[in-house]
């Protein structure tokens, strides 16, 4: 663990610590679209529970390390009030003791190792009739999380349960608390609301007030008869109660999960676009908090990696190992991949809708959403009061053999090299910036810079990150606004590896301190971060649900590739280009090997369901032609232009959040688009700013801490002499 990741975890376990006796359940907020709270309205009380522990599982070995024996405690075998049959879940607490407590000199040990539990179903003669499947791993940086387990059938009564622990090994320290545990039976005459399991809020998602969370069990394939079910977390920040249509986020992807960074979600989009309404973020199955979770990591962790200079066919075996050992796992845990696809997915929130008895709500989708939304349109659009599609990726079109994305790509290097060109202060400095990222992507792949110090941890956790070409490509791919972008392509592209190297570094500071938002106070976003997200154990992008999507949706119905017909970029580029994620499905695909979809999944879809579609230029990842593409198809829909935004306008600022907020405020009113002409051009900066080497990841926290207020805003002594103009901190001995 580094000391940016010991960081987050001091400040939320005091978070975390105010919320585990708060296990909310009983609340209905479909009762609360009639008379809807205020935000600060406090929480409804905490039931009782059906199986409370008063002690600590707890699982150490025999011998202490400094030679004390310390005694096992095991759960008992707890009685149930009343015997459960049939279809049950699980939902409870589970709280992460991630210190025991040394009796001899009352320090604490931290002992976080797989912290897992698991509940086992006991029959009246002492067997053991049925298993959960384990809950997810906890971090060490929360001391409790909520949970709500897939579906066990019982074919006889059970009358008693024992937790126990899952995952762990006898030479490992372990603990774990579980202080609450609810059981709940679930059939044919069960009421749709039924399904829904109201629960802690985990951390990162309680950091914003007024936040209700829970979980709806749905059918892990509803193809399937007898399908086990499985669990689809969400989290609804109550608005000021005007309003009784909610507003519902649809995260990206597809793998993405917006409730591990809730605050910044809320804080810097859909609060603005909400206009008073609650809003909903949904897990989306098989991410975040959502059980099973097909997140990859372990098998990321556990693969040994080759060297750091890959050949192509080093790099394709380490990844397929990671991707056979992964669905090798989640096949043992008994997870069917053929239920993890968007018609399920978009089936899901049907159900919350009407699990929450709500009559009617708003769809927002940006990216993957936008197809999640359309599928909902299509198959399920009772309820649906309005949409809102920012940034399409519309079923029609196949990534896996189209090759739009990738020509997408070349057309915004064009972009890029064009904005340098027309500029005069930046071709002043770098006259052919096409050239320039040729040579440039081709120098880093012969010599990649290993970026090292502060900027490097904080930008991608690690030290010792080989900047490679192909992650210049990615990061032309992704941040064609960055002011910086040409500069450091012009740097790497000098044929002295030490202008390479520091030109690599600088950039990496640029882009940090612009991150930060130093030195403009009100772009503060790191302690923001603080205030309003943390991430937490659901941050991971599920890439096994990335993959269950593309092979069953995308892969089998490729079709031939267009084709680039701007002035050539060169072979490894295009290359690049084109194998954006055909490449990757080719081998990941056959190792998936998931049913192909309907093929409905790959027909247009049209609606009459008033629509808002916004889009920008600079976007590869979703080109504008999808956008306009599918505006043209629904024959009730508006499209907006956003010129020089980033992919998902809706968190590019005030712009697109006024026109987007008017939109779900009134559907079907004029709206107000002025603000999109004094929308900012982009453009480049010629050289560096030649940022000097930053203090150790803490110190600079703790400079940075020291320049804020209490709001968090940097702080200014009056001449600007806090923060230097280049966007720099002061020198570490102010």
């Amino acid at each position: 663990m580094t000391p940016f990741s010991h960081r987050w975890r001091k400040l939320s376990v005091g978070i975390a610590a105010i919320l585990v006796a708060t296990l909310i359940t009983g609340f209905s907020p479909a009762s609360a679209q009639e008379d809807a709270p205020p935000s600060d309205a406090p929480p409804p009380e905490a039931p009782s529970c059906e199986v409370e522990l008063g002690t600590k599982l707890v699982k150490i070995p025999a011998v202490w390390p400094n030679g004390r024996v310390v005694e096992r405690d095991e759960s008992a075998v707890i009685p149930l009030a009343e015997p459960l049959s049939g279809t049950v879940v699980a939902s409870g607490i589970t709280g992460d003791l991630a210190h025991l407590e040394d009796e001899f000199d009352g320090t604490f040990r931290l002992t976080q190792f797989e912290e897992q539990i698991k509940v086992e179903f006991l029959d009246a003669a002492g067997d053991v009739i049925a298993t959960t499947v384990p809950t997810p791993d906890l971090p060490d940086l929360t001391p409790a999380a909520p949970f709500n387990l897939p579906s066990v059938e019982l074919d006889r009564p059970a009358v008693a349960v024992k937790i126990v622990h899952a995952g762990v090994t006898e030479s490992e320290p372990n603990s774990i608390a579980v202080p609450c545990v609810n059981f709940k039976a679930l059939g044919a005459d069960s009421h749709p609301s039924d399904y829904v399991t109201f629960n802690l809020c985990p951390f990162d998602a309680a950091i914003v007030p007024g936040t209700i969370c829970g979980f709806l069990s749905v059918p892990e394939d509803r193809d399937v008869d007898g399908s086990r079910l499985i669990s689809v977390a969400f989290a609804i920040v109550l608005g000021d109660g005007s309003s009784a249509d909610p507003l519902v986020y649809l995260e990206g992807g597809p793998g993405g999960a917006p409730i591990n960074l809730l605050g910044l979600r809320h804080e810097f989009g859909m609060v603005a676009i909400a206009g008073g309404r609650d809003v909903i973020y949904i897990d989306q199955r098989g991410t975040g908090y959502s059980q099973p979770n097909l997140v990859c990591t372990t098998e990321r962790q556990l693969t040994e990696p080759p060297p750091v200079i890959l050949s192509a066919e080093e790099a394709l075996a380490f990844q397929q190992s990671i991707v056979e050992r992964c669905f090798d796992r989640l096949d043992a845990e008994g997870v069917n991949i053929n239920g993890f696809t968007t018609p399920e997915n978009a089936a899901d929130v049907a159900d919350l809708r009407v699990a929450l008895g709500i009559s009617e709500w708003n769809l927002f989708g940006g990216s993957y959403g936008t197809n999640v939304g359309l599928t909902i349109m299509r198959d399920r659009p009772e309820g649906v009061r309005s949409v809102v599609l920012d940034s399409v990726f519309p079923p029609e079109v196949n990534v896996a053999g189209g090759g739009d994305q990738g020509i997408g790509f070349l057309k915004q290097l064009d972009a890029i090299a064009a904005r340098c060109d027309a500029d005069a202060a930046c071709s002043a400095d770098i006259p052919d910036l096409r050239t320039d990222i040729i040579a440039a992507v081709d120098n880093l792949n012969a010599e990649p810079v290993i970026a090292v110090g502060t900027e490097a941890e904080f930008l991608f956790g690690i030290e010792g990150v080989p900047f490679d070409g192909f992650l210049l490509l990615q990061i032309l791919n992704q941040q064609q606004n960055n002011r910086f972008l040409a500069a450091a392509v012009h740097a790497a592209a000098d044929d002295n590896p030490a202008v390479r190297a520091e030109g690599i570094q600088l950039f990496l500071r640029a882009v940090m301190f612009d991150l930060i938002g130093l030195p403009l106070p009100e772009q503060n976003a790191a302690l923001t971060q603080l205030r309003l997200g943390i991430p937490g154990p659901a941050s991971q992008f599920s890439d096994g649900f990335f993959d269950t999507v593309v092979c069953a949706e995308e892969f089998p119905f490729a079709t031939g590739a267009t084709s680039y017909d701007g002035e050539p970029w060169g072979a490894t580029i295009e290359a690049f280009a084109s194998s954006m994620v055909t490449a990757s499905l080719a081998f990941r695909c056959p190792i998936v090997d998931i049913a192909p979809e309907d093929p409905i999944v790959n027909e247009p879809i049209t609606s009459d369901i008033r629509t808002l579609v916004t889009y920008t230029d600079n976007d590869s990842q979703t080109v504008p032609e999808w956008s306009e593409l599918t505006a043209s198809r629904l024959p009730n829909a508006e499209l907006v232009f956003f010129p020089n935004l980033a992919h998902v306008v809706a968190f590019s600022g005030p712009c697109p959040q006024s026109v987007i907020g008017q939109f779900v405020a009134n559907p079907n009113a004029d709206l107000d688009t002025s603000c999109v002409a004094d929308l900012p051009t982009i453009t480049y900066v010629g050289t560096l700013p030649n940022i000097p080497p930053l203090p150790p990841i803490d110190e600079f926290f703790a400079q940075l801490a020291g320049l804020a207020g209490e709001d968090g805003a940097v702080a200014d002594d009056g001449d600007g002499a806090a923060v230097q103009g280049t966007g720099t901190l002061a020198h570490p001995s102010r």
